[in-house]
């Protein structure tokens, strides 16, 4: 049930991260932050998901891995 749990939840993280992706790349913006500050949300990201991905706790590990895609589209916006 665990199981099952988990997977319903990483799917449904994914579906709002899709659609955040999608939705940023429609509207040609990203986040409202300054790229720095952009820029350490991702250098905590990758720690979180390194370290969750060791433990294997694939649920937060999951949930890091989609801080950090979000943050990664959206400085590709800030930048261009």
């Amino acid at each position: 049930m665990k199981r099952i749990l988990s997977i319903m939840v990483v799917l449904m993280i994914a579906i709002v991260v899709v659609g955040l992706i999608v939705n940023m790349i429609a509207s040609g913006s990203g986040l409202n932050y300054p790229v720095w500050t952009q820029l350490i949300f991702m250098a905590c990201f990758l720690v979180m998901t390194i370290a969750n991905l060791r433990k294997k706790d694939w649920l937060w590990g999951a949930v890091s891995i989609s801080g950090l895609a979000i943050c990664t589209v959206s400085i590709g916006f800030s930048v261009l």
